[in-house]
Order: structure tokens, then C-alpha cells, then sequence
């Protein structure tokens, strides 16, 4: 009789959710909820909830359910959850952020406070200066009372804002006012909860990372020498005697693998769109035959010099975007912008195009104007800043779908980082993180402590700049050319990636002990690389990284790394740890290769003390953690083990 009640309990709570998606979803949802209402780790009054994005992955097959709880039809800001369901309906993985006793901490059902008067609120606490009258530009309404705000003149764009429910210091689930505010100066992108009562922000992330090009040393013995790797380069000052006249739709830029202008010359690459990432080309934005743009702007980035007022070189008629100067030192007199910012905008609609063929599509949230009616919410090309100032950083700021992305790149000992493309792989890395991890809808998943998304970000960079002959033992730097090092720099990191241990000694033991985020991203960074190795030396490499097929047998190692690692991210809970992100790659890995790789993956993260017993404790920590160096295979005997999927 309890389970008969429960069952209907839930589905009449279910019918109330105010997004209609979720009614394809219903059963699997609410048999997760079923089993928290018998252990009483939730209460009827609970299971109230919304889908907030869905999509069925291109990569494994798996259908991606990202759900939240609500209360008095408002949702709960935290409670971000997901189910991730097999083309047979078997459950893959779940995780489940409700809170319990729900009625119990509720305080308040209407705002006091009007959502012109919480940005207002915010903004006084910010020290923004409100100079022009806030007005709603759009009222969406609903309980949630969403609405589009002006800017006040301390943003760059419009606010959105919307009220939520959010558990303050005391356990009390009072209501707020969720509001973005992109600020003028650039660097900071505030996605904050604002008390409707008080107008206090209970809780505030910046949408806007920082990526540190300045060095960041958590490691007191390690010195960092410019000078030590200064290496020399071509001088390409003059122009290009050949410049490819005629040519159509080419783009003059150091092409993949090529990390920067250390690292080889510059080359043209012609109609380098992938037809199936980008069908219309990268200046399209109609879906039509033909380009809208013959500047470096089109569907997937808007790539502009922000430091010369938005300036863009112009292809012409025929997008022939070659012949550009181009010099390793950076001036004032000589900015050479017509070369750096086809750069930028080649690194950015390459990595677009890269990752769409792991499953960073439409439907989960990539960035595009038009999705080409596959799902999403389009309208949100990244803006790509170049030569935004002489400040040694870069900067990512990622709101949820359907809101464009802002990459912001400087200039830093007369480098011009728009050529470093290990560094501008990375900004974008920070989009796919934050767009897969819980979804795209989600904004705030990778607030916590103990997340990875500086190491996502450096490993994306490296790994798509692995040139033929590398090894994983070679020394391989973040940021070298952007700090003037030369080919061989440790770059902004305190040591080299690099398999050996000698010359990356990184554990998961360290994390307590290093800097956050960066140092603990690299430490997951270094991880992954081992991951990344493993499966080379099992799978062989293949420099092109367009060829997915889902077969373990053809797939090259370089090509399994990133959809493990892509997919891995789609899988992994809300405000992941360590263990939440190995356990998510094995999943995937499950998935896509039927759990062919379990026993090198075991090998690869025990190597680094993320083994099997190892515990992460409270992701929203870094120091309560243990690691573990063994694995879970069972040995047979001393040449011989078994895994699940790879047989003897």
C-alpha cells in the first residue's frame, strides 16, 4: 500500500513541474525518488521537480536528464541533479542534490524586494555605480517572476534575473532573487543570489574565470627562469610574398598541432569547416547557402580587436583571409592585427568543430546563433576579445545556453596571446566544462573547491596540440610562448605535464597543499594525460582528431581520450570531485566501448593516487581527501589480469 501511494504521490507532484519535458522522463525520476522517500532521505512534500535540459548524446547513445527540485513551484538553487539513462532504459549513472524536509526550512513565499531593487541592492555591494535607470525590457513572469532588466550602466549587457529558493548559513530555505551582472570592466561576470527580503547577496560565482598567465607558484622550490628557454623563431615581419591570391575561403594561422609560433610556420588552411559541425561554413548564420559575413564573424564566434575599438580584418568576397604581417614581438606601432585576430577566430570555430564530434553539440549546449534546428538554445556565439589590454591573463566567462560566452585575450611581455593556441583552447575548455558539468542550463557547477575545471581546460590544450612523435614522458608547457619562454617553458604551471614522475611528481595527495583552482586543476590535468598515454600506447595515434567512430578497434588513443573525457563530463554530478570525475570517465567508457578500457584506466588514475580506494571526501574541500594507489583488477597471475568488458 506505501509503494501504491508513493507512486501516486509522485506523479501527481510530477504533472506540476512547469517544464513539459520532464513527462517524458517521469518514471525513471520518479523511481530515483521512490527509493530516497523509503529511506526517508526525502519527504513527500520534496519531490516536487523540473527538467531543466535533456539531450541524447551523438557519442554513447545515453540519454542525458539534468532535473531539479522545486518547492511551492519555485526551484531550489543547489539541487541540480541527473539521471543518465542507457538506449535500453537502464540507469548508467544518477545522482540526486534534493533537499529533505523541505517544509520545514521554508521562510517566505513572496519577495519584498521588486527585481529592479535586488540589482540595485547588488550593485551597492559590488561597488558598481548605477548611472542610467534600470528598466524591465521583458517580462517572462511565471511563479518565478523572471523578467529582463537594462543594463544600469554597469553592465555589459542585459540582467536577467529570477526568483529561487537557496539554504542560507542557518539551513533556512529563503528566497531569492538570481540575478547576472557582466560588468563593465571586464573581469568579472557576477551570477549572484540576492536575498528577496533584505536585498544581502547570500551567495555570488563569477561566470568570468581567470586563467593566472601570470605565474602562480604554490611550490616554493621551483623557480621560474624567462630567459632559461628563449628560443628563435622566424622573423615574419614583412608580408608574404605568395599570398595565396585567389585563394577562397583559406585563413593564414599555425595550424593544429602547431601550440605557436615556436612550434613551426604559419600555413594556410582552406575550407577548414567541418561539414558536419559547421554546414554553412564559419561566416554563416542564416542556414543558407552563402556567407552573411566576410569579417571574422559568422556562427560560431565573433571574433574583434576589442583593444582597437572592435576592429576586424575583412576577407572580401571570397574569404581570403592570408597575406597578413606577422612578428613574434608585439608594439604599439606594430599590433599586427589582421594576423592575430584570424588566429583567434580560426582557434575558436577549430575547437567549436573539434568537439562537436564528441557530443559538445546543439542539444548540450554549445555555442552557436543558429542550432540549425538540432536543439538548444542558439544566440550565443562566443564575443572573442582579442589584444584586450597589456595584462599577462586571459579570461572565460560562460553563462548558461542560450547567452554568449565572452573569451577575453591579452598581450603579456609583448606576446600576443591570440597566437598561443594551447592558451586560447583552454578559455574555450572552460565553456565545455561548465556547459556538460549538469547541464546546460546550469550556472553554477563548478563553484566548488575540490572542481577540476582549470585541469579540463590545460589538458584540452595540450592535448590537441600533440604533435606526431611526441611522447608522454616529453615535458609539455601551458602558456610558454604567451611568457616569452621559449619552446621548452614550464609556462604558468609549476611543473611540465609529463608521464614521468620525475618530472611531474603530482599526486591526488597534493591537492590539499597547492593552490585553488589552478594547482589543484593541474594536478587532475596530469591525471588525464596519464589517461590520455595509456590509451595512445593500447590504441595507437592518429594526428586527426575528426575521426570518432565509437569502435575501439578504429579509434585512435588521442580520439578515445576525448570522448571519454568529453562524455565523462556530461556524466559527472553537480560540484564534482576526483573520484566523481575518474568514476564519470569509466562510465562513459562503459558507454561508448562497452568497458573495454577499465583495466588501463585502473593502471593511469592509480599511477597518479586516485586509485581504487582512494576517497574524496567533501568535493567542497580540498584537504579531507585520501589517496590510494591499488586497483580493483584481480590479478591471475603475474603477466595476466581481467577486466569487465576485456575478457582474459
Amino acid at each position: 500500500m506505501k509503494r501504491v501511494t508513493l507512486s501516486l504521490l509522485l506523479c501527481m507532484l510530477t504533472v506540476l513541474s512547469t517544464n513539459v519535458m520532464a513527462q517524458d522522463f517521469t518514471q525513471p525520476i520518479n523511481q530515483q525518488l521512490t527509493q530516497l522517500l523509503e529511506k526517508s532521505d526525502l519527504q513527500s512534500q520534496d519531490i516536487l521537480w523540473e527538467v531543466t535540459a535533456d539531450h541524447v548524446s551523438t557519442v554513447s547513445g545515453v540519454q542525458h536528464v539534468y532535473y531539479r527540485q522545486m518547492v511551492n513551484g519555485i526551484p531550489v538553487y543547489g539541487t541540480e541533479s541527473g539521471l543518465h539513462l542507457k538506449s535500453n532504459g537502464e540507469v548508467l549513472a544518477s545522482d540526486n542534490r534534493f533537499i529533505n524536509k523541505t517544509t520545514d526550512k521554508v521562510q517566505g513565499s513572496a519577495p519584498s524586494l521588486t527585481a529592479i531593487q535586488a540589482v540595485q541592492a547588488a550593485a551597492d555591494q559590488l561597488n558598481y555605480s548605477v548611472t542610467e535607470a534600470i528598466s524591465e525590457l521583458e517580462v517572462i513572469g511565471g511563479v518565478s517572476q523572471q523578467v529582463v532588466l537594462s543594463d544600469g550602466g554597469i553592465s555589459k549587457s542585459p540582467i536577467p534575473a529570477k526568483l529561487m529558493y537557496q539554504l542560507n548559513e542557518t539551513n533556512q530555505l529563503i528566497l531569492v532573487w538570481e540575478l547576472s551582472i557582466q560588468a563593465t570592466n571586464q573581469q568579472e561576470w557576477w551570477n549572484a543570489r540576492v536575498d528577496a527580503m533584505t536585498g544581502a547577496i547570500i551567495d555570488k560565482n563569477n561566470y568570468m574565470v581567470s586563467c593566472a598567465i601570470e605565474h602562480d607558484h604554490s611550490v616554493d622550490d621551483v623557480e621560474l627562469n624567462y630567459n632559461k628557454n628563449l628560443y628563435d623563431i622566424p622573423n615574419y615581419q614583412a608580408v608574404i610574398a605568395e599570398n595565396n591570391a585567389g585563394c577562397s575561403d583559406c585563413y593564414e594561422v599555425f595550424d593544429l598541432p602547431l601550440e605557436s609560433p615556436y612550434h613551426g610556420a604559419r600555413t594556410t588552411a582552406m575550407m577548414p569547416a567541418d561539414p558536419v559541425a559547421s554546414p554553412f561554413g564559419w561566416h554563416d548564420t542564416d542556414g543558407a547557402a552563402g556567407a552573411e559575413f566576410t569579417v571574422t564573424e559568422g556562427n560560431n564566434v565573433n571574433a574583434y580587436d576589442e583593444g582597437m575599438g572592435g576592429y576586424q580584418p575583412d576577407g572580401g568576397a571570397t574569404l581570403n583571409f592570408t597575406g597578413y604581417p606577422f612578428d613574434e614581438v608585439w608594439t604599439n606601432a606594430n599590433q599586427f592585427d589582421d594576423a592575430s585576430i584570424t588566429q583567434l577566430f580560426w582557434a575558436n570555430n577549430v575547437i567549436h568543430d573539434v568537439f562537436y564530434q564528441y557530443g559538445f553539440d546543439e542539444a548540450s549546449g554549445n555555442f552557436q546563433v543558429n542550432n540549425y534546428g538540432n536543439g538548444g538554445l542558439g544566440n550565443d556565439s562566443v564575443n572573442a576579445e582579442g589584444q584586450s589590454g597589456l595584462v599577462c591573463n586571459a579570461f572565460m566567462g560562460t553563462p548558461a545556453d542560450g547567452a554568449s560566452p565572452t573569451m577575453s585575450m591579452f598581450v603579456c611581455n609583448d606576446k600576443d596571446g591570440d597566437f598561443d593556441s594551447l592558451v586560447v583552447f583552454h578559455e574555450w575548455g572552460h565553456g565545455i566544462s561548465n556547459r556538460l558539468t549538469g547541464g546546460p542550463s546550469n550556472s553554477g557547477c563548478l563553484n566548488n573547491t575540490e572542481q577540476m575545471g582549470e585541469g579540463w581546460s590545460d589538458w584540452f590544450g595540450i592535448q590537441m596540440t600533440i604533435e606526431p612523435g611526441d611522447m608522454g614522458t616529453d615535458p609539455r608547457g601551458v602558456g610558454s610562448y604567451l611568457l616569452g619562454q621559449g619552446i621548452g617553458g614550464v609556462g604558468v604551471r609549476d611543473f611540465h605535464y609529463s608521464t614521468d614522475l620525475t618530472v611531474n611528481p603530482h599526486t591526488y595527495g597534493d591537492v590539499g597543499s597547492v593552490a585553488v583552482p589552478h594547482g589543484v586543476g593541474s594536478i587532475w590535468s596530469a591525471m588525464l594525460w596519464e589517461v590520455t598515454w595509456a590509451l595512445i600506447d593500447e590504441h595507437g595515434y592518429d594526428p586527426d582528431i575528426y575521426t570518432f567512430t565509437g569502435d575501439v578497434t578504429q579509434d585512435s588513443g588521442v580520439v578515445q581520450a576525448l570522448a571519454l573525457v568529453t562524455e565523462g563530463m556530461k556524466l559527472q554530478p553537480c560540484s564534482p570531485g576526483f573520484v566523481d570525475g575518474r568514476d564519470a570517465i569509466f562510465a562513459a567508457d562503459q558507454a561508448i566501448y562497452g568497458g573495454a578500457n577499465e583495466c588501463l584506466l585502473w593502471e593511469a588514475f592509480a599511477k597518479r593516487g586516485l586509485g581504487f580506494s582512494a576517497d574524496q571526501g567533501s568535493s567542497g574541500s580540498v584537504t579531507d581527501g585520501t589517496e590510494a594507489f591499488d586497483s580493483p583488477v584481480p590479478a591471475l597471475n603475474t603477466a595476466e589480469e581481467v577486466c569487465v568488458g576485456q575478457g582474459v
